[in-house]
């Protein structure tokens, strides 16, 4: 993917690349997918919406690894192949996970959902691939139930 500012400019080559996503961002005809997705841009007051086609990428990464809408968030803000694979620069906004939750609601209401993730995978069909999710592992830190000391040892030997 390019670059989009100066801070993603000041990189070394290879941070942030995963060569899947490089893949299926390359196979894929994504003018076709933002002319859909354009048409549930959400109007409104506030802050001005994120690209419809970010917030599809980012829809389609949540599905791809199993993510809920702020493990979602979480890796947007943690992974830089993420951010670049949804055209989000490190030094602009993420999307919280609420406005993810109420993009997808949106998508779906437009009866758009299903349609554009078959139209993903279909692209990547004709260009001979499938795509298999997968994961991204979540470390959990667990305390230990209090240790007890050691026996002494009885002297034998």
């Amino acid at each position: 993917m390019s670059q989009h500012s100066f801070i993603d400019a000041l990189l070394p080559p290879g941070i942030g690349r995963v060569a899947v996503l490089e893949r299926i961002a390359a196979l894929v005809d994504w003018r076709l997918i933002e002319g859909q997705v354009n048409k549930v841009r959400q109007a409104g007051t506030g802050r001005p919406p994120y690209a419809p086609l970010t917030m599809f990428k980012a829809l389609l990464l949540a599905q791809w690894y199993g993510l809920s809408d702020p493990g979602l968030e979480e890796a947007l803000l943690d992974r830089v192949s993420f951010r670049r694979f949804c055209g989000l620069t490190l030094d602009g906004g993420t999307p919280d996970e609420t406005t993810l939750c109420r993009f997808r609601q949106t998508l779906r209401q437009a009866g758009l959902a299903d349609h554009l993730f078959s139209q993903v995978l279909d692209q990547l069909a004709v260009a001979g691939f499938q795509l298999k999710p997968g994961t991204l592992a979540d470390v959990a830190l667990v305390r230990l139930p209090a240790r007890t000391a050691p026996p002494e040892a009885d002297g034998a030997g």
